[in-house]
C-alpha cells in the first residue's frame, strides 16, 4: 500500500512541475513578444515646423509632406519615406506639428528630413531641414503655379495631360 501511495504522490508532483514549467514558458514567450518591436513599426519623433513668407510672416494652410530622410553620419545617404507620407497643414499661426522616423532603415539616427511645402500663393519648397534645429523654420518664395492647355507643336493635337509652369 505504501508503494502505491509513493507512486501517486510522485505522479502528482511531476504533474505540478509540468504545469509550473508550462506557465513559466508562456510568461517568457509573452515577455519576448513584448520586448521585440514590430519590424514594420518605426520609432517616431514629433517636432514643430514654422512656415513663413519672404517677409517673415507666418503662412496658414500650407500643406507639408515628409518625403525623405538623411542620416547624421553621411548627409548624402538617404531613405525613401513614401510609405509613411502624410499631409500636414499649418494652423492659422503658420505652425504645424509633424512626425518623422527617429532612424533610417539602416538603424542610423536621422539627421535631416526632406520636407515639401505647398501653398497656392508661393513656389513649392523642397529641401532638407536638420533635426537638431529646435524650431525649424521654412521660408517660402513668392511665385505661383499655372495650369495650361496646350497644342502639340508637331502633331497639332491638344495635349490632354496637365502642364505646369513655375514662375519665381
Amino acid at each position: 500500500m505504501s508503494t502505491k501511495f509513493v507512486w501517486l504522490i510522485l505522479i502528482v508532483i511531476i504533474g505540478l512541475c509540468n504545469q509550473l514549467l508550462g506557465i513559466a514558458q508562456q510568461e517568457n514567450a509573452t515577455e519576448a513578444k513584448q520586448e521585440k518591436p514590430d519590424p514594420g513599426e518605426r520609432e517616431m519623433i514629433e517636432t514643430e515646423l514654422k512656415i513663413v513668407d519672404p517677409d517673415g510672416h507666418l503662412v496658414a494652410d500650407a500643406e507639408v509632406y515628409g518625403s525623405g530622410l538623411r542620416t547624421r553620419v553621411d548627409r548624402f545617404s538617404g531613405d525613401g519615406w513614401n510609405a509613411e507620407q502624410i499631409k500636414y497643414v499649418t494652423d492659422e499661426a503658420g505652425i504645424v506639428k509633424v512626425r518623422y522616423p527617429k532612424f533610417v532603415v539602416e538603424k542610423l539616427e536621422t539627421g535631416q528630413v526632406n520636407w515639401t511645402v505647398n501653398h497656392d500663393g508661393f513656389m513649392t519648397f523642397r529641401g532638407d531641414i536638420k533635426v537638431d534645429n529646435k524650431s525649424p523654420e521654412i521660408q517660402l518664395k513668392r511665385g505661383c503655379r499655372v495650369a495650361l492647355n496646350a497644342i502639340h507643336g508637331e502633331t497639332g493635337q491638344k495635349i490632354t495631360s496637365d502642364l505646369y509652369a513655375v514662375m519665381g
